[in-house]
């Protein structure tokens, strides 16, 4: 069975086509850009582990090498402990700077964990 479509029907249906494209479009970019607002570490939890998390190799060594918290029980530690590590005292830790803190700041926010100043 073959049905004939003017004109007129065809453009309808294109427009409809066109209109749902341009809606999906449109949610898809949100859809990324919410995702680029996401923080590296949305999936860590305080109860998660130094190395399970997704901190760089930097800071994971620097805070294995260095931090007493973490040197104790090596990388099973749980992040939680570092509401007992002081700004003052990680800046003084060979190798740490600004850019190391910025993300221990992210980290420590994003758990929900208050370092000491």
């Amino acid at each position: 069975m073959s049905r004939n479509y003017d004109f007129e029907r065809y453009k309808i249906s294109l427009n409809i086509v066109t209109s749902y494209l341009s809606k999906m479009k449109a949610i898809i970019k949100e859809d990324e850009d919410l995702l680029k607002t996401l923080s590296k570490f949305y999936n860590t939890t305080q109860d998660s582990s130094l190395a399970d998390s997704n901190v760089s190799v930097r800071l994971y060594n620097i805070l294995i090498s260095h931090c007493p918290l973490f040197k104790k029980s090596g990388t099973d530690t749980k992040i939680s402990v570092l509401k007992n590590l002081s700004v003052s005292e990680f800046l003084l830790y060979r190798g740490s700077g600004k850019s190391l803190l910025k993300e221990l700041h992210e980290l420590c926010y994003t758990t929900g964990i208050a370092m000491m100043p």
